[in-house]
């Protein structure tokens, strides 16, 4: 008994930092951008959610919310950039050419972030 009355005590303190280390479902989805292409009517956009592949048009992908913005960000893209291709695709005046050039800045950005030289420090912190 007097050692179940010794952890009353620590239970109380440990309490108010456990909502701390909770999640929601929503907080818990992880979405993975994977490329983007001209679709008939918009971009489509190919991603993974929940260890599966899909597709979806730009409009609908956004709606996904803060993690399909983060997907996006995360893989090197501009939004924004995106966002101007999809209206420009939606107003027949779409140049493949626009896509290419976002493809390789993206490609650029990601090496940018995931490179280092031998002569910088290695970071424990990722």
């Amino acid at each position: 008994m007097d050692c179940f009355t010794n952890t009353v005590p620590f239970w109380k303190g440990l309490k108010k930092w456990l909502p701390f280390t909770k999640t929601t479902s929503q907080e818990q989805e992880i979405i993975i951008f994977a490329g983007v292409e001209r679709g008939p009517d918009d971009l489509v956009v190919t991603y993974l959610r929940y260890r599966f592949y899909d597709r979806l048009p730009w409009g609908e992908f956004k709606r996904l919310g803060s993690s399909a913005t983060l997907a996006v960000v995360k893989a090197g893209w501009n939004w924004i950039i995106l966002d101007h291709m999809a209206a420009s695709v939606r107003e027949g005046r779409f140049k493949e050419s626009d896509l290419d050039k976002a493809r390789e800045k993206a490609k650029e950005n990601r090496k940018s972030k995931f490179s280092r030289s031998a002569s910088d420090p290695i970071s424990c912190f990722g």
